[in-house]
């Protein structure tokens, strides 16, 4: 079938790719502009038990979807794939077909975890000074993100395709059903969305994303608007028919690479070679003691799981047991644990494929006392060697 794009789904593309590229700090500071998401307030923990199966996401309507899914007879990947489409609709600022993901899934019947690997890959003709400027110092944040300059190769699709053919139970159409129902009759703004896009207003300098997510004046859709998609549903119709192919090859592959390549301000190197040679790649996760139990997570490139499992080591060797969770001294234990995890994150983890990372050395006791060793009960850490 012949696709034809609207801008609907380009902003779409590069608000996943704006927020993805924006998990990179700049020169390690955070704030509300700069942070991958800005935080838009705190929410009472809610509670959930299942005796069957549950589901369980960052927003109702993708619950729903996985909840429909598992109900079905799908497998928990199958859930999975149905609750992603549904949340790169309803929430692009997090994810999206523009951007890579990692997922991990456990075979009960093989007692077996594996993780598929859909890191965005940078375009071939990228090199290691892509985000200097010709003064060799770093660009500026927003002006390294937004727009084509750091959209890279987006691996979301390959990957949940890869984990569909190893670990799925339903059609691969029927996972795309529930998505392409909700863009079709639309979803209701969130009040995150809504804060998200008003907090971040670099994002509305693309007119594709002004006509989609903003107003005629240019403020940020109201918190309740129906938002529609036609364009992001007839993507995926073509992907539910045609595979990953029909994202990485033909009328779409073109239509973003043209849109990267062509951005007015900061266009891009993405190429159509670039998204035909896009693979997924099976791992095994990165796995660590932690009190009695083996917790895992994604394994590099993604510096999620280790980075936890620092955390974790940290803590277990500082034998907190006896501290209340919600105490002030567990608080700041927790906040220096994260504080010197991070700082070995941004000093020592890569893509393994092109840096050698010590992972193993990561994952001892002594490592962890190392680090524990650091924390004052009385004085926070400005200094992390």
């Amino acid at each position: 079938m012949t696709v034809k794009l609207g801008k609907s789904l380009f902003a779409a593309l590069i608000m996943s790719s704006v927020w993805a590229a924006s998990s990179v700090a700049q020169n390690g500071s955070q704030n509300e502009d700069v942070a991958p998401e800005a935080a838009t307030g705190f929410h009472q923990r809610k509670a959930a038990s299942g005796k069957e199966f549950m589901a369980v996401s960052a927003h109702p309507l993708a619950t729903a979807a996985a909840y429909d899914i598992l109900a079905q007879g799908g497998s928990a990947v199958d859930a999975s794939i149905a609750a992603q489409l549904v949340l790169g609709l309803v929430e692009p600022q997090s994810s999206g077909l523009g951007g890579g993901a990692f997922m991990m899934s456990w075979n009960e019947k093989n007692q077996t975890l594996v993780e598929y690997d859909g890191r965005e890959t940078a375009p071939a003709t990228v090199d290691q000074n892509h985000f200097l400027r010709e003064d060799g110092k770093t660009m500026s944040f927003f002006r390294a993100i937004v727009g084509g300059y750091a959209v890279g190769v987006p691996g979301l699709v390959k990957m949940l395709e890869l984990a569909h053919q190893r670990d799925g139970y339903l059609p691969w159409k029927t996972l795309f059903q529930p998505a392409i129902k909700i863009a079709r009759d639309g979803f209701r703004v969130t009040p995150r969305l809504h804060m998200l896009l008003k907090r971040i207003p670099k994002v509305a300098e693309r007119e594709a994303i002004t006509q989609y997510f903003f107003t005629e004046d240019k403020q940020p859709l109201p918190v309740g608007h129906l938002l529609k998609n036609p364009d992001y549903a007839d993507t995926l119709l073509a992907i539910s028919e045609q595979g990953s192919k029909a994202f990485y090859e033909g009328d779409i592959a073109k239509a973003i690479v043209e849109t990267v390549q062509n951005d007015p301000k900061v266009p891009g190197k993405l190429s159509l070679d670039d998204m035909k040679n896009y693979r997924a790649i099976l791992r095994d996760p990165v796995c660590g003691p932690f009190m009695e139990y083996i917790a895992c997570g994604a394994a590099l490139p993604s510096s999620g799981g280790l980075t936890v499992l620092n955390i974790l080591g940290i803590l277990e060797v500082q034998n907190l047991k006896h501290l209340s969770p919600d105490s002030s001294e567990f608080v700041h234990q927790f906040g220096e644990a994260n504080k010197l995890a991070f700082a070995d994150r941004n000093r020592y983890m890569a893509d393994p494929a092109f840096v050698d990372v010590p992972v193993e050395a990561f994952l001892t006791k002594e490592y962890w006392r190392s680090r524990a060793s650091l924390v004052k009960p009385h004085s926070t850490l400005e200094r992390f060697p």
